[in-house]
Order: structure tokens, then sequence, then C-alpha cells
């Protein structure tokens, strides 16, 4: 709810209190990327309305368009090659993102692109983290990304590189959180390169919670 009041001020209604399910997208290779997709109770007026009024009360200059079924709303005025936009359709859902990605995710809710569940290691971590969750996270770790990361490390004590070059070795990775009665659940699920990566992570995991 941070920052809602000054929505709902601009909106007329607080767009979070309408969202059923929420999404974050981050794309592979591309730094700092990542894409917000939501459903719920949104009507197009509404979001239109609303869109406008935010980017009208950040002195920016609102513009409308239209592309493969979605309304989209963007800062005309930005100094920005690729800005935000806002992006909706008649069946409640609600895409913020930039540029290619954008137009990646509303290819995606058309059906002209793969979507999440289409990738086999996504796929496998989320059946496995089960269904009924509040939060699920699952993430795929490119090699040539650890590789980089593995380099930084080079300096590191004995100990904590092997630690490291172990947590290195997990290719993919996923966290569910969820509730049991009056408890709290926390369930992560990681896929390693081999026997010896897990065992390096474990002992990783096991060390910290000493510190803690």
């Amino acid at each position: 709810s941070l920052g809602a009041d000054e929505v709902e001020k601009q909106c007329g209604f607080q767009p979070i209190t309408r969202v059923r399910e929420l999404s974050i997208a981050i794309p592979e290779g591309q730094d700092g990327e990542f894409g917000i997709l939501a459903r719920g109770s949104l009507t197009k007026d509404e979001m239109a309305k609303c869109a406008s009024a935010v980017i009208s009360a950040r002195g920016g200059s609102p513009q409308e368009s239209e592309s493969s079924g979605f309304s989209i709303v963007s800062d005309g005025s930005s100094a920005l090659s690729s800005p935000s936009k806002v992006a909706w359709n008649d069946e409640g859902l609600a895409l913020v993102g930039r540029g290619g990605w954008l137009t990646q995710m509303i290819e995606a809710a058309n059906g002209k692109r793969p979507r999440i569940d289409a990738n086999e290691e996504h796929a496998e971590l989320r059946n496995t983290l089960g269904k009924g969750r509040l939060v699920v996270a699952t993430a795929t770790l490119p090699q040539a990304l650890r590789k980089k990361i593995e380099r930084e490390f080079q300096g590191d004590a004995e100990g904590e590189n092997d630690m490291m070059r172990g947590v290195l070795g997990v290719g993919a990775a996923g966290i569910a959180l969820g509730t049991n009665g009056p408890s709290t659940e926390i369930q992560i699920e990681l896929r390693c390169d081999d026997a010896d990566a897990c065992t390096q992570v474990e002992r990783l995991f096991e060390k910290k919670k000493m510190e803690w």
C-alpha cells in the first residue's frame, strides 16, 4: 500500500485493492528491465483515467494508443528513449513495462509467444512448490552469468569461495510463501549442476543459520 493514498487521490480509487493476482517478470539478458502484470476487477475506463491522471500529476503528457487488443498509455513528454507504459485489455489484465519487453508480454497474453509455463525448468519448479501459495518465485540462472559472478569471487577466502562456487552451481531456483493455520511456511527448491554443488549450498545455509 506504499504510495496508495497518492494514487487514490488521482484515480478516485485504489487500484491495488482491485488486484487479485500480481506477477513480476524479469527477462534474461536485459539489465534492469522488468515487467509488472496484474489481474483483477479493473475496467478499461478506470485504467485509462487512472494512468493518465498519474502521469499528469507527475508533470507528464499522457499519450494513448492501441495495440493487439490492448489500450496503452505512456508519457509523451518523457526524455527516455523507451519510457514505461501501462497497457490493459477487456479481460482485466494490466501490464506495465518498457519497449520490446512490454510488446513481448502483450504477445504472450495473446498466445503469440510462449508463456512461462512453456519453460520446462520454471514449470517443474512451480509444480514442485505446489498450488495455493501466497507468493511463488522461480528463476533460471544462465551459465554465462554464473561464470561471470564466479570470476568476481576469485579473491575471497578459500572456504567461502568453495561455498560460493556451490551457489553458482545452482541452475534454477524457486521459493514459495504460504500459510498453514497460524504458521507461515517458506519452501525453497534448488536445482544444482551436480551433487557437490548442492552439498556446498547446504554448508552455506548451515553457516548462515549459525551466524543468525
